[in-house]
């Protein structure tokens, strides 16, 4: 049997920690790339209990991460972002959350800068109404 696709050239290289992050989120990879772990795995005849440490450990990191990116945004910020309506700053925060995993306090920094703007622009229709009167 030939190999697929250069999977295993790629894993051969690679730490254990690695290979077992892989295996922990094998969610993220292709099913030809799970096959070639398991093979680099079973070609380096890794110990067992060394397998199951660092298993536990990429399955805490990811249950870690999924944590992380529910966490919501905090009422000041939203406040502040709903206050200053739109900018860099804005953006920046957004940005800054989302790279570091937390995807839905980056959505709701965009969420609330929306509102902001909603916000603003109906204070100024409103003003614009009452100086027709």
């Amino acid at each position: 049997m030939g190999r697929p696709s250069g999977f295993d050239d790629a894993w051969a290289g690679k730490p254990d920690e690695q290979l077992f992050h892989a295996l922990a989120h094998r969610d993220e990879y292709e099913p030809q790339a799970i096959e070639a772990v398991e093979r680099e795995i079973a070609r380096r005849n890794l110990d067992s209990r060394r397998i199951s440490e660092l298993e536990v450990s990429a399955a805490k990191e990811k249950q870690d991460q999924n944590v992380k990116a529910q966490m919501p945004l905090q009422w000041p910020f939203r406040i502040l972002m709903l206050i200053l309506a739109f900018g860099i700053l804005q953006i920046m925060v957004g940005e800054y959350y989302r790279n570091r995993g937390y995807a839905r306090r980056s959505r709701e920094v965009w969420r609330w800068m929306l509102y902001g703007l909603l916000f603003w622009l109906a204070i100024l229709l409103l003003e614009v109404l009452l100086s027709l009167i």
